[in-house]
């Protein structure tokens, strides 16, 4: 964990809390002295407005501000040869990349990371202070659409994972950074070799010709691979037949030399 980007999150966190407070304290004043001030109706109900939605805010920034100091104060040290500590599975909400389609990631994690996004801290916050160290493992889905229950959820899934063993998954993370945006990025792998953004970065054939990769289609994906099970298909079948043309070979190999040795003659095929 960045420990001084977390200490940076407390101290911001601090501040905005204060202001919190005035805001409440300035729509309490306004509310107990409305008479005295002749507010208008309208008024008073934006300052009850005002104090419902900042008597709320409050609660979850005192409440992010406890978890963080906590992980600040306390920290963790996983150990991924310890069978004892727990890990999470921690499914971050869906994130758009246009009016059709939409990816979601989950990372695991162990109780450090865990407890931040269960305490209702930011998960963009989260992920700021992350090491990559920190994700022990990522799965990214991506869909066409967003089922309509989820499309407004902010908070992160968080579950707990029995008998997952580090050693076979562990990869290392990278983020994938939006161009023009210095904050903004994807979780993704490193195991992905090469991406591109669409529609902007140029090729040459072996010709010399300048081209734009396509993005293949749902379509061509199923497409080739239809094309690519029918040859593994005629590969196994070809296999098959070379095995069956060995045995039936081999057979009639050994009813010759049967034969031959029957015979007298003394001559192995």
């Amino acid at each position: 964990m960045k420990y001084e980007k977390i200490l940076q999150k407390i101290n911001e966190l601090e501040y905005r809390i204060k202001l919190d407070e005035i805001a409440i304290d300035k729509a309490a004043y306004n509310l107990k002295f409305a008479k005295r001030l002749n507010l208008t109706a309208k008024k008073v109900a934006g300052y009850e407005e005002s104090l419902e939605f900042y008597n709320s805010k409050i609660i979850t920034d005192k409440t992010t501000l406890t978890a963080l100091k906590d992980c600040y104060l306390n920290p963790c040290s996983f150990n991924p040869s310890n069978e004892t500590e727990y890990l999470f599975k921690c499914t971050l909400p869906y994130e758009k990349v246009d009016s059709n389609a939409s990816y979601q990631t989950s990372i695991v994690v162990s109780e450090e990371v865990a407890r931040l996004f269960a305490n209702g801290v930011s998960y963009k916050d989260v992920i700021s202070c992350l090491e990559n160290d920190d994700i022990i493992n990522i799965e990214s889905n991506f869909t066409s659409r967003i089922p309509m229950e989820y499309k407004k959820v902010s908070d992160v899934g968080v579950e707990v994972i029995d008998n997952y063993k580090v050693a076979e998954c562990f990869d290392e993370p990278i983020i994938a950074k939006i161009a023009g945006k210095s904050t903004e990025g994807v979780i993704a792998s490193s195991k992905i070799s090469t991406c591109y953004p669409y529609g902007k970065a140029t090729y040459r054939d072996f010709n010399g010709d300048k081209f734009l990769p396509a993005v293949p289609s749902i379509d061509d994906i199923c497409g080739v691979r239809k094309i690519t099970n029918a040859k593994q298909n005629d590969y196994n079948n070809m296999v098959n037949i070379e095995e069956i043309v060995k045995e039936k070979m081999q057979k009639s190999l050994d009813k010759i030399n049967s034969a031959l040795e029957k015979s007298g003659a003394n001559i192995q095929l």
